[in-house]
């Protein structure tokens, strides 16, 4: 705490203008990281060593990305769906919502950049477990992060949803710390696969997909032109190019 203000009066003004707030302190007290908690704060980190300034900066960082992060929230009770999205809002996602799995698929139709899906087990018309074996037969765990939810803590459904494609589960009621952890190692697990493939798909030097790309698509590029498919498929040859990198360098 700034000398003028010994009782988180900084807290209270910068959460008065709905501005994300995380509170580093040198003190641990477990009633008042409660109520800041409970006031909105995202997160109460403790100056213990120098991985709690690494903490924080990791967490700055993931609300930058969170702002071009989309997360869709099927639930077909308004109050829980209200209660997550608040909580993901609170962390600067996009946030969409679907009332149901039927809901949910059209809703990934209209946007196909979203990132996470997080469902309840029970709902009308498709519930969460129809929803994410549908959702596997387009994309992959790597490519979408499925979440699944339920008032039912039975391991068997766990189990169930894990098989059928989904990468994590939460049992409700949840703790919001754990709510936010598992979304974020999630999302992390998932960019760093991104980059992973980044450095096998793309030349370092272009940032063009290489041929290795290429050969991977190579099915996928068939299978839709057997589906009757437009596939258009580009090749470009700059004459003598050797010559401009032996004479201004490759970064050229």
């Amino acid at each position: 705490n700034p000398p003028d203000a010994p009782n988180g009066e900084s807290v209270e003004l910068a959460l008065s203008y709905n501005v994300p707030t995380i509170v580093l302190t040198g003190n641990f007290d477990e009633f008042t990281r409660a109520q800041l908690l409970d006031q909105g704060v995202l997160d109460y980190i403790t100056k213990e060593s120098r991985y709690s300034y690494l903490q924080v900066s990791k967490l700055v960082d993931r609300l930058r990305k969170n702002l071009t992060t989309k997360v869709l929230v099927v639930e077909d009770s308004r109050t829980s769906r209200n209660h997550i999205c608040s909580l993901l809002r609170k962390f600067q996602f996009q946030v969409h919502e679907a009332n149901d799995g039927l809901e949910a698929l059209e809703e990934l139709d209209n946007h196909r950049d979203i990132k996470m899906v997080i469902a309840d087990h029970r709902m009308p018309n498709m519930d969460g477990y129809e929803l994410v074996k549908a959702i596997r037969h387009e994309k992959r765990m790597q490519d979408l992060v499925f979440i699944g939810l339920s008032a039912n803590g039975d391991s068997v459904l766990t189990s169930k949803f894990i098989k059928s494609g989904a990468n994590d589960f939460l049992s409700k009621p949840f703790y919001h710390e754990e709510f936010y952890c598992r979304i974020m190692q999630n999302l992390e697990s998932q960019e760093m696969i991104q980059t992973i493939r980044n450095s096998a798909n793309l030349d370092p030097l272009t940032k063009v997909y290489n041929r290795r790309f290429l050969y991977e698509r190579a099915e996928e590029l068939f299978a839709n032109k057997a589906s009757r498919k437009d596939v258009i498929v580009s090749m470009i040859d700059a004459d003598n190019f050797k010559s401009v990198n032996d004479t201004y360098g490759h970064k050229t």
